[in-house]
């Protein structure tokens, strides 16, 4: 598992990196990163009929910006710290892989965002 998600950080930093975010492009990387872990997490909540209240606890009550600061909190920050933890930059940068594989991961790493975030629309619960 912890080699799919360095060449997915692999990909996402390649991609940055040739663009105007170049100066934060590892940055940009873990939070797409994140970005799609947390789509298959709703997914994944939504087949097993929870809701997102199993990890971010809420109140019908709260705004939307108290449900957006207890999703950083209980979310964003510590899975942004795990990824930190895990994979670092020089490590990325390091990487070297053959460019019909970079290619193909690429267009399959299209795809799959795309499948998550449809998913994550179908059976995702609030």
């Amino acid at each position: 598992m912890r080699k799919i998600l360095r060449f997915i950080l692999f990909i996402f930093y390649n991609y940055y990196i040739d663009g105007k975010k170049k100066e934060i492009a590892f940055l940009s990387s873990k939070i797409s990163l994140l970005l799609l872990l947390f789509l298959n997490v709703i997914t994944i909540l939504g087949i097993f009929n929870f809701g997102m209240h199993v990890i971010i606890p809420f109140n019908n009550s709260d705004s939307t910006a108290m449900l957006y600061l207890k999703s950083v909190c209980f979310f964003v920050l510590p899975g942004y710290f795990l990824i930190s933890l895990f994979f670092k930059e020089k490590d990325i940068k390091e990487l070297n892989y053959n460019e019909n594989t970079v290619e193909n991961g690429k267009w399959i790493l299209v795809i799959y965002f795309i499948i998550s975030f449809l998913a994550a629309m179908f059976f995702g619960k609030a």
